[in-house]
């Protein structure tokens, strides 16, 4: 009897915790999706809103991308625990992460990543700690846009390596403007030389695109350490796949959405 007690006990000890975390550009969310708006023109609050409600209910953490109005986003978010950066700049597009109340214990800024120019994304790095004790790092990132810019986006890479030293299981997850190698004239793609520098970590592999504009790229992505069973999905009309829904219609998606399809990222960690 006291044979099987302890097995248990181990066996309870030894369990994972599932954990998923969505990631989604919102382009020029804070101006309607047009960088020569303003806030007055934002008219997609409820419909995003709808859509993340719709597709991605079951979510611990969310990574945003491209919010010019951190404010405005946190409000229509306002039962998750919101937090970004500072900057004093009208055109900034800022990373916001939220997360499922009471699992966030602190918080980071990258600013190394923005390599000196205004222009560049701070990468955002919360720290959690669900019920059972487990703890995770989820790093957010937008990287620098534009098949030409390869080279400053694995400048960006590089700079986020003191955010990784700690040993926590750790997911780096967001819009990566990934272009493949016949776009940028290197030998390899974007993908695979960040994933080089990327050490220790694997990717969670994806073959659908996720942004609808100019064929279709694979432009989000997520990588991760020490998870297990690491996964991803795309929620949206990226697939191509119409359905009942008006969020899987692409002209709908992007005019009351983003031109972004949502990255899912499903795993575990241990306790």
């Amino acid at each position: 009897m006291k044979y099987f007690l302890l097995v248990m006990l181990c066996w309870f000890s030894s369990q994972s915790h599932a954990v998923t975390v969505t990631s989604l550009n919102i382009k020029w969310y804070g101006r309607g999706g047009d960088i020569s708006g303003d806030a007055s023109s934002e008219y997609r609050n409820a419909t995003v809103k709808g859509f993340v409600k719709s597709f991605v209910p079951q979510t611990d953490v969310f990574v945003f991308q491209e919010i010019t109005d951190p404010d405005m986003l946190m409000n229509v978010f306002k039962n998750l625990d919101c937090f970004t950066y500072e900057m004093q700049s009208s055109r900034h597009q800022f990373v916001v992460m939220c997360a499922k109340e009471g699992t966030l214990k602190s918080f980071t800024v990258n600013h190394e990543v923005r390599l000196g120019k205004n222009g560049l994304r701070a990468a955002l790095v919360g720290n959690f700690e669900f019920k059972d004790k487990s703890k995770l790092k989820v790093v957010g990132l937008h990287l620098k846009a534009g098949p030409e810019d390869t080279r400053t986006r694995l400048g960006q890479i590089t700079q986020l390596q003191p955010s990784l030293i700690e040993d926590v299981p750790t997911l780096i997850i967001g819009d990566m403007n990934t272009y493949r190698a016949s776009r940028t004239g290197l030998e390899k793609d974007d993908a695979f030389l960040i994933g080089e520098r990327l050490v220790g970590f694997e990717e969670a592999f994806n073959t659908v695109p996720t942004y609808l504009n100019f064929g279709g790229r694979v432009f989000d992505r997520a990588w991760g350490r020490g998870l297990e069973n690491l996964s991803a999905e795309v929620h949206g009309p990226c697939s191509g796949d119409d359905g009942a829904s008006l969020y899987t219609m692409r002209d709908y998606y992007k005019y009351f959405v983003s031109d972004h399809c949502a990255l899912q990222v499903k795993f575990e960690v241990s306790k």
